[in-house]
């Protein structure tokens, strides 16, 4: 296949009867007649020799060439508008860009890099939400996004990526917690963890994800979802729960509390990496040079 008569409009107009539902919905969309959008489809359905839609009383559904073809036109229409961006941008500065990530990043990672550059940037979401960061990187409404770099799979793959850090988890506690060997252990053991609730962050969070996933084979006791780390330790201070949270997380927290709170590594180690992923390398060669990855290392 050549794909020669292939075009913008007829990605754009896919995409829209599919997000639509209907052929009239995409058309009040598109401001476009319902007979240029099914001349459109059908034109595309014989360029690419398959069938995209099935039709039927209540709308159309996508086919399984139909589901292909959706991963394909959002990436290219995505990749189509960011070399636009780029051809049409003589310089790449912060006043214009986007850039999304984690407030455990913001407040215990990086705090000097944000505290100084936080109004110098177009746009900041901050959000625990993995997803959220991510859509919004893949659909375009961010420039830059610093998460797991597990999820590297999950973003689209024309993004540039580097390494920023690795840090192990901590399971942070009460001093007053009434079991004697959470206090004593030099480290948490899973036999030991099992015998505590523990607050995590929600499940589309990366902690979250990592510890169930670490202990899939072990029945932890319950866990508990909270969105916020403040209410967590809060709820810890005053309860024989505990918590896990990244290394850096964990410090700032215990260093406020020092007589009231403690924290010891897991004897079943596993590490977060955080990666910052960018639509082009010179976004990582900007931030990096406005101090991005000097602020964790001092």
């Amino acid at each position: 296949m050549e794909f020669q008569n292939l075009t913008v409009n007829m990605l754009t107009t896919f995409l829209t009867i599919n997000e639509t539902g209907s052929i009239s919905k995409a058309s009040e969309v598109l401001y476009v007649d319902q007979s240029s959008i099914s001349r459109r489809i059908r034109q595309l359905e014989d360029e690419l020799k398959v069938t995209l839609f099935e039709r039927s009383s209540k709308g159309v559904e996508l086919t399984h060439s139909g589901k292909v073809l959706q991963n394909f036109a959002k990436r290219f229409l995505l990749d189509l508008k960011q070399l636009s961006q780029q051809l049409s941008s003589e310089e790449i500065k912060l006043e214009n860009t986007r850039i999304g990530t984690y407030d455990s990043i913001t407040s215990n990672i990086y705090p000097r890099f944000f505290g100084k550059q936080l109004k110098n940037f177009q746009e900041v979401l901050i959000s625990n939400d993995t997803s959220k960061l991510i859509t919004n990187f893949n659909d375009g409404n961010l420039d830059a996004i610093i998460v797991d770099g597990e999820f590297e799979g999950e973003i689209i793959s024309s993004a540039n990526n580097i390494s920023l850090f690795t840090e192990p988890y901590y399971v942070v506690y009460s001093l007053m917690n009434s079991n004697q060997e959470l206090i004593n252990r030099s480290k948490i053991t899973v036999d030991l963890l099992k015998k505590f609730e523990i607050f995590l962050y929600p499940a589309t969070c990366p902690i979250h994800r990592k510890v169930v996933a670490t202990y899939q084979n072990v029945p932890l006791s319950n866990i508990h979802q909270i969105e916020f780390s403040e209410s967590a330790i809060s709820l810890v201070l005053h309860s024989e729960m505990v918590t896990i949270l990244p290394k850096s997380v964990a410090i700032n927290y215990v260093t406020k509390n020092v007589s009231k709170l403690g924290m010891k590594q897991l004897e079943h180690k596993f590490d977060r990496h955080i990666s910052l992923f960018a639509k082009n390398e010179q976004i990582i060669n900007l931030l990096i040079e406005e101090g991005l990855s000097e602020d964790y290392l001092n």
